[in-house]
């Protein structure tokens, strides 16, 4: 099963749009990889929860940065939980359209 993610749309975000499951497997890719980077270096995270209302924005890429492919950037807000406490962040994720490959916390 996949989790529902709706984008906000219209005048005064009156309607919502369905997006395609893939953007909330790619989602979910983007928490466990912005975890997994931050327990292997040390960073603090306990948990990463992507917003899923209003938010991602989906860009299509489909192009390299460097080296590495990328199909798609994804940018949001998403919780984050140090051992201190949660804080609201925005954020964004780099995927290969197999993977997550980057997740950064913008502020």
């Amino acid at each position: 099963m996949h989790d529902e993610i709706y984008l906000e749309s219209g005048v005064g975000g009156s309607d919502r749009v369905f997006c395609l499951p893939a953007l909330a497997d790619m989602s979910v890719d983007c928490e466990k990889h912005g975890l997994a980077f931050s327990k292997k270096h040390g960073g603090g995270v306990t948990r990463i929860q992507i917003e899923r209302t209003g938010f991602p924005v989906a860009n299509r890429y489909d192009d390299k940065v460097g080296s590495q492919h990328v199909t798609t950037e994804l940018m949001g807000f998403a919780r984050i939980t140090f051992s201190e406490g949660t804080k609201r962040t925005r954020y964004i994720c780099l995927h290969d359209g197999k993977r997550a490959v980057y997740f950064g916390m913008v502020d």
